[in-house]
């Protein structure tokens, strides 16, 4: 009867190493799963930052080429990088609430761009840094030089709240055709 029982025992124990095996290898691919995962998902984190940059210089590089504010006088001839103010004026009128052309702008600049927000700068000479709009920009008296009240156009103003962004800029020509004077500017780009 020793025999029995000690074999019962022998077989408790081989019973209870098992389980204990078989739960250190369970917990050692649980962790090994974990890492896993942790290290895959910043590595995608990382790939969807990469692209959301290279969005970005894409869309910034459209946005230039963009016929509504390229400098149609060059007609072709170095427009890259040019931007005709009175067009910039013009497409920051109509992304104002209140605008007749407001819903209108909206409805097909939100279909081209989504999420973002594209303004131009003028960077030298240097400006009070205003908003333009007709009355500060000094329309239909429009000034010999470049307006020195105002320096900045959003032309298209579409932010998503509580999202993260990629922010992009290019230098510009500004061109200002009734006096045909040039001035330096960036093309600002924050995409979310």
């Amino acid at each position: 009867m020793k025999s029995v029982k000690s074999c019962f025992k022998k077989a408790q124990i081989g019973m209870i190493e098992m389980i204990m095996v078989m739960i250190v290898v369970v917990v050692i691919i649980v962790i090994g799963m974990v890492f896993y995962f942790k290290f895959s998902g910043s590595s995608m984190e990382k790939t969807q930052e990469r692209i959301s940059e290279d969005k970005a210089a894409v869309i910034i590089s459209s946005v230039a080429q963009l016929p509504e504010i390229e400098c149609s006088h060059l007609k072709g001839r170095g427009a890259k990088g040019c931007v005709d103010t009175l067009k910039l004026l013009v497409l920051s009128m109509k992304d104002k609430e209140g605008n007749p052309d407001f819903v209108e702008h909206r409805r097909h600049y939100s279909d081209l761009f989504g999420y973002m927000v594209i303004s131009v700068e003028q960077l030298h000479p240097q400006t009070s840094g205003k908003e333009c709009d007709i009355s500060i920009f000094g329309l239909p008296d429009y000034p010999e030089a470049p307006p020195i009240g105002c320096g900045n156009w959003t032309i298209y103003n579409n932010p998503k709240k509580g999202a993260g962004s990629v922010f992009r800029t290019m230098p510009v020509a500004l061109y200002y055709p009734t006096n045909r004077a040039y001035t330096l500017g960036q093309l600002k780009v924050t995409i979310y």
